[in-house]
């Protein structure tokens, strides 16, 4: 399921109908715009340029292939493929096998999912952090459950998802936050003494 998932993920990128916001990726990535560049000049003053610094990565760690649709909506189709891989895993560590294939099937050929990770834009890796920092959240608030503190490395996962999560799109603040009252509210009621302080 994973490698059809990925099939029609990849298959003919650069035949795809270009939006005109894509064409923004291209350009950035055809003119070999540096970070520097794109961060003190992003296309757009209404959005964090993370994505935006997928397409150029990819493209500057790829010289030899000219700079194209097909090539700045790789990053984001792997992001999709990424995110895919992250929930089946995870169903599969928590809930076993057969919640992993139903996970695969449903993510790996959703209609929504599929477009957006076909495209050069900030979803895909907004949905690949975003749902990072969900499954951390749920992980986190299993522990919490059980009376238990969450560990050091497990904040600095939830912070790791949570800053990608936020520099992906601003509207995935309102995410984050609602997440970070969720643990505060589960660690006051759950926890006691050095632990609910912490």
């Amino acid at each position: 399921l994973y490698g059809v998932a990925a099939v029609i993920r990849f298959a003919d990128l650069s035949c795809a109908a270009t939006r005109a916001d894509e064409m923004n990726f291209v350009r950035q990535a055809a003119s070999g715009s540096s970070f520097a560049d794109l961060w003190m000049n992003p296309p757009w003053l209404n959005q964090i340029p993370f994505a935006d610094s997928m397409a150029l990565l990819w493209a500057h760690a790829q010289p030899w292939r000219k700079a194209d649709e097909g090539l700045v909506r790789e990053p984001f189709a792997l992001f999709g493929l990424l995110t895919v891989g992250l929930c089946v895993c995870w169903l599969w560590r928590r809930r076993g096998f057969g919640a992993a294939w139903l996970g695969a099937a449903w993510l790996g050929f959703c209609p929504f999912l599929v477009y957006h990770s076909r495209e050069a834009y900030y979803y895909a890796v907004g949905m690949f952090f975003s749902t990072g920092m969900i499954l951390q959240t749920l992980a986190m608030l299993e522990e919490i459950d059980r009376q238990r503190e969450p560990s050091t490395k497990a904040w600095w996962g939830w912070g790791a998802w949570t800053m990608g999560a936020c520099l992906s799109h601003m509207a995935l603040w309102v995410l984050a936050a609602t997440l970070a009252v969720l643990l505060w509210l589960a660690g006051w009621r759950s926890l006691r003494g050095a632990s609910r302080r912490s």
